[in-house]
């Protein structure tokens, strides 16, 4: 009976780590997207670049003489979460779109965290610079890809038309302090749970430093940043928005939007309100 259990309790563990291998990782292959967007009569077009850190994944699509909007993505994650943006009508009117997978994510060295966001910068701005060469570009960033759009305002002064800041998690003391998180970040569990989990988990117990670090930074921010926070959010409160208030309030132009009743999920369940407050940005510049 004892042999019987340790059997099946072995089979449930491989099972286990054949669909976390394979489920929930976020990600999807360029050559895989270019034939989704073939279908809608679109172009995707894809690019793997080297940095210090590894390889970086992106893709962009649209007219390039439009102005650049480059999505950054949550915590876990991947590009193809913005993927019904690039694919938008009304934004393909005005912007061209460029959305990356962050270092530990996609195809952006998978499993392999990198919770510098100084160095997650360089690796948007190496792939950045090759798509888009000097010119300037609009910023789009959730949950932690808001704190890294803000990183990359400070870094790049002259290159960063606009922040704009999606739920971002920017507040050092309002970061999580769960007791599980420096457990699971023991390498055993990268292959116990799905690994774009462990490198979220791991990326999330290091944000803290990373923001408390950052605070002195925010002087320095010189582009507009356009906050969109829900007021409803249970995974990165309300109150990183009045951070941003507070920190923001005499350095750049600063709009502090709050969507009622509207959950942590932005992106998605607000897109109507996201892509207008796009629209307007460049219709007014």
């Amino acid at each position: 009976m004892k042999a019987s259990w340790r059997l099946w309790l072995s089979f449930g563990i491989v099972l286990w780590i054949l669909f976390s291998a394979s489920c929930m990782q976020f990600r999807t292959s360029t050559q895989k997207a270019e034939r989704d967007f073939e279908g809608v009569g679109l172009e995707l077009h894809g690019m793997q670049m080297p940095w210090s850190g590894g390889m970086v994944n992106a893709v962009w699509s649209g007219d390039t003489s439009k102005p650049w909007l480059c999505f950054l993505h949550g915590s876990p994650g991947g590009w193809p979460a913005f993927e019904d943006y690039l694919k938008d009508s009304a934004l393909r009117e005005h912007f061209c779109m460029v959305a990356i997978d962050r270092p530990g994510f996609g195809y952006s060295n998978f499993g392999h965290p990198e919770p510098s966001l100084a160095k997650q910068s360089e690796a948007m701005m190496t792939v950045l610079d090759s798509i888009l060469g000097p010119k300037n570009f609009i910023l789009a960033g959730h949950s932690l890809g808001g704190p890294l759009a803000i990183k990359m305002a400070v870094l790049n002064p002259d290159r960063v038309k606009a922040a704009f800041i999606l739920a971002g998690s920017v507040d050092p003391e309002l970061e999580p302090r769960e007791f599980f998180r420096p457990l699971l970040k023991k390498k055993v569990f990268k292959y116990l749970i799905p690994k774009s989990f462990w490198v979220s988990n791991y990326e999330i117990e290091e944000l803290m430093g990373e923001l408390q670090t950052m605070e002195k930074e925010w002087v320095d921010i010189k582009c507009p940043v356009i906050s969109i926070h829900g007021t409803k959010d249970s995974f990165v409160p309300i109150g990183n928005a009045d951070f941003m208030a507070k920190h923001l309030e005499n350095v750049a132009p600063y709009r502090d939007i709050r969507l009622e009743g509207k959950s942590h999920f932005i992106p998605w369940n607000s897109m109507d309100t996201i892509r207008q407050e796009f629209i307007n940005f460049v219709a007014h510049e």
